[in-house]
């Protein structure tokens, strides 16, 4: 598992809480957690923005689907609009299957801690002609 935030392989945070429950609960047997940045501090580097992107396409090589679950804060995020941009470029590339979660209202994009979609996923196919989820 590749987190920027404060779960590691043993200790688990909410968001990783959230993600590994529902999912299996859709009866995926395995998950790998990556993200789009490798620090919450802001304080990237070149070298592990780089280690970062290596990791998650490493993730997408290993996956049959591959959720995007970055939340509706990126839309005013300018850095982070760009690496969702190179991530799905990476992924179009390869062919992968995208979705994301879609809540029981219809909207779409949301990222795992949204509180109506806590206990309940439900997965859609990912809009790739959105620029941002």
């Amino acid at each position: 598992m590749k987190n920027a935030g404060q779960a590691d392989e043993i200790v688990q945070d909410q968001t990783t809480m959230y993600v590994i429950n529902n999912l299996s609960k859709l009866e995926y047997g395995v998950v790998d957690i990556v993200n789009l940045f490798p620090s919450i501090e802001g304080n990237e580097t070149k070298e592990s923005a780089t280690e970062n992107l290596k990791c998650i396409q490493e993730a997408i090589a290993r996956v049959d689907d591959v959720i995007i679950a970055v939340g509706k804060g990126v839309k005013t995020n300018k850095k982070a609009n760009e690496r969702l941009d190179m991530v799905l470029a990476i992924l179009l590339d390869k062919k992968a299957n995208i979705l994301q979660i879609e809540a029981k209202f219809g909207r779409k994009g949301f990222h795992p801690l949204y509180p109506a979609l806590k206990q309940q996923w439900k997965l859609v196919p990912y809009d790739v002609s959105e620029k941002v989820c």
